[in-house]
């Protein structure tokens, strides 16, 4: 496969901004510090991974998991560019090291960056935020005063209808990482088409896998478009294919949660090492004419256990053991079945995950054990009815004042919406044509946001809300609700 064809390094905006110093760092590497350094990397320390509003030290956060993430994707690109099949292909040396460095350095820039967008209280959040609309854009036509073009108003109203996270987050780096520019981090258009699951501004379909979630709002459509040609991602028939590098960052995210957060709740004693072996056994074992444990799949051996039974004290042991063993498994099935599915993929015809793609259905067994331990439990089901009640009232209370008809109720949402979100928004509604543009508080103070349109606010109020972690939701919705002074 020709990787030249989809390795673009170039920008949204071209040119170096005068910072001083001579960087000698490839444009890819240079993506991943301008990820590691974002204000929206910072904020997933306290965005929930499982378990919501937690106090424990040792539960995985967006953050946490993002850094499993970041690693299993160099671990997947490594042991792909460390394969007989890339090595023949790629017999110049010098020229090997400069793909590997660059494939490696993507895949971590974009692994990393893979949940940026995800609202607080994780997917379910997203579930809340898409409900909310249904309801809200079912009774009125919202965009009917932007626009009369019928198609736009219901190409807007799928932003909300059909929210997801991966499309806020290819916003949340191409637009709202705002110092007075709209450019985001301006990363290679290279590392946003790896990030981007989903190359879909459309509605979701089910016939490709690139397609089955609405993954590109219509404010990013312009940006999408340049990434596209950029790294030929249009196909001879017009349709958009994934990156090839999507598929490893999918692939590391599929393997981290679904060993890491069965490690998890096994830490929090939600379930014993024999329940934890016996149901992944279960599910593994179920219509299958010759099934096989666990064990015989992944090669599971631990010193935990002696004559078959758990050492006293070895819970732990018996545990990580499992994982490190899951994982690999997992690595070796996703590589091979990039390697061997690659011509699929570049022609973009490939359309399964590289871990389902499984005669054992190893990740689905993972799957149905945590949804039954794990994800129906109690105390998750009810910290997401507490966010589904915080969300839902944000949205509610922000949208109260910036839809009212008196400009000075209107006025107020500008106090409670971040001054970052509500910079880009000015910029992006009212002066789009300029590239940089500082705003000074007399500005924003004068400045009616009727002008954005309705697009615009909503746009305005999901970023702000999208972009909370689960605690500052709490603590702001209990300040607008009036249940905290």
């Amino acid at each position: 496969m020709d990787w030249s064809k989809y390795l673009s390094p170039e920008r949204v905006r071209i040119g170096k901004d005068s910072v001083g110093g001579a960087d000698k760092r490839s444009p890819f590497e240079s993506d991943y510090g301008r990820v590691l350094f974002s204000s929206a990397i910072r904020r997933m320390h306290d965005k929930t991974q499982v378990i919501p509003l937690t106090n424990g030290d040792a539960i995985l956060t967006r953050l946490t998991h993002s850094i499993h993430v970041m690693n299993i994707a160099e671990s997947l690109i490594l042991n792909y560019t460390r394969s007989q099949q890339f090595c023949d292909e790629n017999p110049d040396l010098g020229k090997r090291y400069e793909l590997v460095s660059a494939l490696s350095a993507i895949a971590r820039a974009a692994a990393f960056v893979h949940d940026v967008g995800n609202p607080p209280f994780g997917h379910f959040g997203e579930d809340v935020i898409q409900e909310y609309f249904s309801r809200y854009l079912n009774n009125q036509n919202s965009f009917s005063a932007d626009s009369k073009d019928e198609a736009q108003i219901q190409r807007k109203a799928l932003d909300f209808i059909q929210f997801d996270g991966n499309a806020q987050g290819f916003r949340i780096l191409t637009r709202l990482q705002y110092i007075g520019a709209l450019d985001g981090l301006n990363l290679t258009y290279a590392t946003l088409a790896a990030y981007m699951k989903y190359p879909n501004p459309g509605p979701k379909k089910k016939n490709y896998i690139g397609t089955k979630k609405h993954g590109v709002f219509w404010s990013e459509e312009s940006v999408f478009e340049k990434m596209v040609e950029a790294c030929h991602l249009r196909c001879e028939d017009g349709k958009i294919k994934r990156h090839p590098l999507s598929f490893i960052v999918e692939a590391a995210d599929s393997i981290a949660y679904l060993t890491m957060d069965i490690e998890d709740a096994y830490g929090l004693k939600w379930f014993d090492i024999y329940t934890l072996i016996n149901g992944i056994d279960f599910y593994l074992k179920e219509g299958k004419e010759k099934p096989k444990s666990v064990s015989d799949i992944i090669g599971y051996k631990s010193k935990a256990f002696k004559d078959g039974k758990l050492i006293q004290g070895a819970d732990r042991k018996a545990a990580v053991d499992l994982r490190v063993a899951m994982i690999q498994y997992l690595v070796n099935l996703a590589v091979n079945n990039f390697i061997n599915h690659l011509n699929e993929i570049d022609a973009g015809i490939y359309s399964k995950e590289l871990i389902e793609d499984d005669d054992n259905n190893v990740a689905k067994a993972l799957a149905k054990f945590s949804q039954q331990y794990i994800y129906s439990r109690r105390e998750i089901c009810a910290e997401e009815i507490t966010g589904r009640t915080v969300l839902i009232g944000l949205l509610d209370q922000l949208s109260y004042y910036a839809f009212h008809k008196d400009s000075k109720f209107r006025g107020r949402v500008k106090s409670a919406i971040s001054r970052s979100r509500l910079e880009v928004s000015v910029h992006e509604n009212s002066f789009p044509d300029e590239q940089y543009k500082f705003f000074t508080g007399t500005e924003l103070y004068e400045y009616d946001i009727e002008e954005m349109g309705s697009y615009g606010r909503w746009r305005m109020i999901v970023d702000f809300v999208s972009s909370m972690t689960d605690k500052y939701a709490v603590h702001l919705y209990q300040q607008l609700s009036g249940n905290k002074i």
